[in-house]
């Protein structure tokens, strides 16, 4: 049996909601973090591609209204199957932000 869908109006909605919610985390517990320097920040810029908030929880939001689990987000696959990547062999030294952005070209992200 397939789970239900959500309308585009709660599709909308609920992104907007855990937007904002992501928005106040960062707000609450940023004063509590530690800032990387500017060394740290060029060797970890590859791997934090820059979707934004809003977009990001909009792709989650309609991959998990068009696949009916989280285990099934194009997003989520994407984010596994690089971290095997990376696990698999830490030397071969990839852009996280050129393959998120081939996959968002290829149209392998839930619209």
């Amino acid at each position: 049996m397939e789970p239900p869908k959500m309308t585009e109006t709660e599709i909308v909605g609920l992104v907007a909601e855990a937007a904002s919610w992501v928005n106040q985390m960062r707000e609450q517990y940023r004063p509590l973090a530690t800032s990387l320097d500017q060394s740290q920040k060029t060797k970890m810029r590859p791997f934090f591609p820059q979707l934004g908030v809003e977009r990001f929880m909009e792709l989650d939001v309609r991959g998990l209204n068009k696949k009916g689990s989280y285990i099934l987000i194009s997003l989520v696959k994407q984010a596994y199957e690089l971290d095997s990547r990376f696990t698999k062999d830490p030397s071969d030294i990839f852009s996280v932000a050129e393959e998120v952005q081939q996959w968002a070209q290829s149209g392998r992200y839930e619209r």
